[in-house]
């Protein structure tokens, strides 16, 4: 992804450039990105303004789900667990239509 990114320092905050809009989606939203093990916190800067007051007051991070009975495995029982941790973005569909042992939810918490 080297090409068409540029990174910008704003001080105490970089400002990653993306050209296209699928590369910055799947940039804010597929990860957690770390950098020298530390989790990168990011937020959608929209290049006006003082990128300093840009919110970065939230994380999305994928969490396993394990030891749920077979007829838990659903949308219902998943959304109940998760929104007991942080807000519910979405489900791992795969392992969802699969029933998988291991059931992955991605959610948002506050930092």
């Amino acid at each position: 992804m080297k090409r068409g990114l540029s990174v910008l320092d704003a001080g105490d905050r970089f400002v990653f450039q993306l050209e296209r809009v699928a590369e910055r989606n799947r940039v804010l939203h597929g990860g957690p990105w770390h950098y020298i093990n530390t989790m990168l916190v990011l937020g959608l800067y929209d290049g006006r303004g003082d990128p300093a007051v840009v919110p970065l007051n939230t994380l999305e991070t994928w969490v396993a789900v394990e030891g749920l009975v077979h007829n838990l495995r659903n949308p219902k029982a998943l959304n109940m667990v998760g929104s007991g941790l942080g807000r519910v973005i979405r489900f791992d569909q795969t392992t969802l239509k699969r029933k998988e042992e291991v059931q992955r939810i991605r959610l948002e918490f506050d930092v």
